[in-house]
């Protein structure tokens, strides 16, 4: 099969129509879009109202959406966006300002990690003894 060859000038002005498209607001949305479309406001609303009463609430106004589904889409969204404000969070955090800081950093998860190590071995000689008193 012979491979098709594309000039300069066509990617060009593909490039320039896709950036023109980009452009453009979105017209068309699913549900699950629409529901993040309005995230905010569905957040203000859940402030002083129950998931059914802003279902119903979007039912009258033209979006039939059930309190489930609702619910499920704001749980997705805030899951989904939450857990990338960790990601962006523990990025910065994990990034050291010095290697003398970097070292000091390491020093104190060990020691973290020992202070664990040793809390557990408490714990478990707690239960071990609780178990044996139980017998």
């Amino acid at each position: 099969m012979v491979e098709v060859v594309y000039s300069r000038n066509q990617i060009n002005h593909w490039q320039s129509a896709l950036k023109d498209f980009a452009k453009t607001p979105r017209t068309q949305f699913t549900k699950k879009q629409a529901v993040e479309a309005m995230m905010n406001e569905i957040e203000e609303a859940l402030k002083n109202h129950s998931y059914v009463e802003v279902s119903e609430t979007l039912k009258d106004s033209g979006l039939d959406i059930s309190k489930g589904l609702l619910k499920q889409y704001v749980n997705g969204y805030r899951r989904e966006h939450t857990s990338a404000k960790r990601k962006q969070s523990a990025r910065k955090k994990a990034v050291p300002l010095s290697t003398e800081n970097s070292q000091e950093t390491k020093n104190q998860t060990v020691s973290k990690a020992a202070d664990k190590k040793t809390v557990t071995n408490r714990r478990s000689q707690a239960t071990k003894k609780a178990t044996s008193k139980a017998k």
